[in-house]
């Protein structure tokens, strides 16, 4: 029996028009009804999650900034968090401070920013994201000196390059490093503590309830979902998604413009 679902946002839940389809929702909705624990888990950060609440106000719980938190929405709770120090944010900072970059802490429930890249977000951010950058971004003037003197760690850093290039060679650079390192998008690298994942911040919701993993759904589509499909009892990947994620999954639902993640919640919940 099916207790808790945890549903990545980009490229599952939502549609390539950032929707969230009617039959979706009326699925999602009918797991609330049934008692379960519903959560997106997401990359995203509290101020990115606002079109999605409000298309599914009842989903409760969030798992953000890829495991760093884990959120009670309606109470406004943190439930528990792990984060990156400000040490190894300049770490990742100076590693990098020579390259035409767009580096974002993902943190204090937004986006900050180097002001000089909201002047341009699209020559670093794919067009997908270039709407939801635009609307969420803080952007920091002197954003170094920022860094230098901010003392409270972060959830993650997000970083845009110029190129996917550009990002490769970056990754190559930092992929022995201490940290959870994660490629998104088409130009970006992210970094978590090292450990942290959708799957730590999955099994801390599940320990929160008591629920056996196995009594745990869970859906994505990209790289950093596979942790979170490896640690779910149950573990569903999108058609759309990455072929990785795909041999991770139990089983490969519809794509996200085919009402996915409604079609396996069907399957798994209402069928069983």
């Amino acid at each position: 029996m099916i207790k808790i679902v945890a549903v990545d946002l980009d490229g599952t839940l939502l549609d390539s028009k950032k929707q969230i389809t009617t039959p979706t929702k009326q699925a999602i909705n009918a797991c609330i009804e049934k008692g379960i624990h519903f959560a997106f888990a997401t990359g995203r950060i509290a101020n990115e999650l606002g079109n999605v609440r409000q298309q599914l106000p009842d989903v409760r719980y969030a798992i953000t900034c890829n495991g760093a938190f884990v959120t009670d929405l309606k109470e406004k709770k943190l439930l528990s968090e792990n984060t990156l120090g400000m040490e190894d944010v300049r770490r990742i900072y100076q590693l990098f401070q020579d390259e035409d970059m767009m580096f974002e802490l993902f943190a204090d429930g937004k986006v900050l920013t180097d002001a000089g890249c909201m002047q341009h977000p699209q020559d670093y951010c794919s067009k997908s994201l270039y709407q939801l950058v635009c609307q969420t971004r803080t952007g920091i003037e002197n954003f170094s000196d920022y860094l230098k003197k901010r003392q409270r760690p972060v959830g993650k850093v997000n970083i845009f390059f110029r190129s996917a290039k550009i990002r490769d060679a970056a990754f190559e650079k930092v992929k022995t490093l201490p940290f959870a390192v994660t490629l998104q998008e088409e130009t970006n690298l992210e970094f978590n503590k090292l450990g942290v994942d959708k799957g730590t911040g999955l099994q801390m919701l599940a320990d929160y309830f008591a629920v056996d993993m196995r009594e745990v759904m869970a859906i994505g589509d990209n790289n950093n979902d596979l942790a979170m499909l490896q640690t779910a009892g149950v573990s569903v990947a999108m058609e759309n998604g990455r072929e990785a994620v795909k041999k991770a999954a139990d089983f490969i639902t519809k794509s996200n413009d085919q009402d996915g993640v409604a079609f396996a919640l069907l399957k798994f919940v209402f069928e069983k």
